[in-house]
């Protein structure tokens, strides 16, 4: 037996608190089991860049792992989850270790290595430089922060720099499950609970129910490639995606772990190809979670702005993303929910946030989206609501703004703020306003928006400096022009006002 260590099939190495909030070390059988029972409440030492990557690893391992042995139910039993994965590996433990010295068997997310030695890869002995924020800057999120690293931290580490990475400089390569090299993994996912037990359960289930329609886009069914860190690899040569398993996990970088001395160091290389062939699907891939731009047929990417209102609803309701399967509402879906989002965007070079969401979505509106007039109805309700923010912002707060001699940076601080206050009450609004006749509606949004614009005018009046014989003479200025921008702008709203103001003398 080749010198193993680390075992995460069979020894403890993960920190879960469980639901009473007592907390127990576990192997990787016992995490899946404490899950499918719904007892897990967090992974303690977790950061939140990795959630995604860690819940996606669970729930492709599991639904690869279920099918490959034909199971419906998920089991509950720790022993029941080793016999699996052990299954996925043909009772072969070396690619659950974290450290295996025979460099011709795989290790836990670490490809084989052909050459048979790491002389001519780098070094580095922090987990968290290996991680996806190694672009973060300093000033950000430290990097080599984890002086003192357990093996969980490369766990995790390992997971997401194999399935969340893009292109990293030359010869690193990136993922497929994203539209570019320097583009991001993101998910968007519905679901009625929103711990990691409810999560994982249902969205194994919806993997395994919708395999045929993966399998359709022209991978193979049963013989595919599951674990893509069993396979040698050089880094001359690269895998075609049509012969992975729907559900793959790749990896992008070649990747070694030894041990010194008990202190765990990375042996990394680059590599002349990537690791999956697929550049030209542009990230549409069957990945669970990113729903598919329907005009360019491409993943989603998302900006360093984050799931906006304006992004959201395009997602959710305008039927320009065609909706993954996890973001799809179930037949038995009838009470509330939330919206789950989460992605690190990336640019070139450089990270440009963690953006995590989740939108409370009543049982009325859940019901209704099930069905297509539903969706159709709110799905104009919402466009109207954005391009009437947009109305405001470009064509009644800004001129009144820049009368105040507001421009440049000074003036986008203001109309970023006034985005920020309709981004935090759209969806609320949208859901509590949408039985409301069209007309009504448009009036109650309208009432609603001009009314913060209005306040963030007389802030903007009461912070700038202005020279004391002109001030009352600016003020008026900027008031006038916003009333006669929002006359214009917004006729019905002026003439329902004007008319209650008639009936109220």
């Amino acid at each position: 037996m080749p010198e193993t260590r680390f075992n995460l099939l069979t020894e403890p190495l993960l920190n879960v608190r469980l639901q009473d909030r007592t907390e127990r070390w576990c192997s990787l059988p016992d995490v899946l089991s404490l899950l499918a029972q719904g007892s897990v409440e967090a992974f303690l030492a977790l950061q939140p860049h990795q959630t995604h990557a860690w819940h996606a690893f669970l729930v492709q391992l599991a639904a690869m792992a279920m099918h490959k042995a034909g199971l419906a139910a998920i089991p509950s039993k720790s022993d029941e989850w080793l016999s699996l994965l052990r299954g996925m590996t043909e009772n072969r433990d070396e690619p659950w270790c974290l450290v295996v010295e025979d460099l011709a068997l795989p290790a836990f997310f670490q490809s084989p290595v052909p050459e048979g030695n790491l002389c001519s890869m780098d070094e580095n002995s922090f987990p968290d430089v290996i991680d996806i924020l190694a672009t973060a800057k300093n000033h950000d999120v430290k990097s080599a922060r984890i002086a003192y690293s357990l093996p969980q931290h490369w766990i995790y580490a390992l997971t997401s720099l194999q399935t969340m990475h893009g292109v990293y400089g030359r010869g690193k390569y990136g993922i497929t499950r994203m539209n570019s090299g320097y583009g991001s993994r993101p998910s968007v996912s519905f679901c009625t609970d929103l711990d990691w037990n409810r999560r994982f359960t249902r969205e194994v289930d919806i993997l395994l129910r919708e395999r045929n329609s993966i399998v359709a886009m022209g991978r193979k069914h049963r013989d595919g490639y599951c674990l893509l860190w069993l396979l040698p690899w050089d880094g001359t040569n690269s895998v075609s995606i049509e012969d992975c398993d729907p559900y793959f996990i790749e990896i992008c970088r070649r990747i070694r772990l030894r041990l010194d001395s008990e202190s765990f160091i990375a042996y990394t290389t680059s590599t002349s190809v990537s690791r999956l062939n697929a550049k030209e699907l542009k990230g549409n891939v069957g990945d669970p979670w990113i729903p598919i731009d329907v005009a360019e047929g491409k993943a989603l990417n998302v900006s360093g702005e984050g799931f906006s209102y304006r992004l959201l609803q395009d997602i959710i309701l305008s039927g320009s993303y065609k909706q993954n399967m996890t973001q799809q509402i179930l037949p038995d879906d009838t009470k509330e929910g939330w919206l789950i989002t989460f992605v690190l965007s990336r640019g070139e070079g450089k990270t440009k946030g963690l953006h995590q969401r989740s939108i409370p979505i009543p049982g009325k509106i859940v019901r209704s989206l099930k069905r297509l007039e539903g969706r159709t109805s709110l799905a104009g309700i919402a466009k109207r609501r954005v391009d009437m923010a947009a109305t405001l912002s470009d064509s009644v707060l800004t001129l009144p703004l820049k009368s105040l001699g507001l421009y440049g940076k000074a003036l986008q601080n203001w109309l970023s703020l006034l985005d920020q206050k309709i981004d935090e009450i759209f969806f609320d609004q949208l859901w509590a306003e949408a039985d409301l006749e069209p007309t009504e509606s448009d009036r109650c949004w309208q009432r609603l928006i001009v009314d913060i614009s209005k306040d963030i005018l007389n802030e903007a009046i009461e912070s700038t400096p202005m020279p004391g014989v002109r001030r009352y003479r600016l003020i008026s200025k900027a008031q006038g022009l916003f009333a006669a921008c929002c006359r214009k702008q917004f006729p019905d709203l002026d003439q329902s006002s004007h008319r209650s103001e008639e009936k109220d003398e």
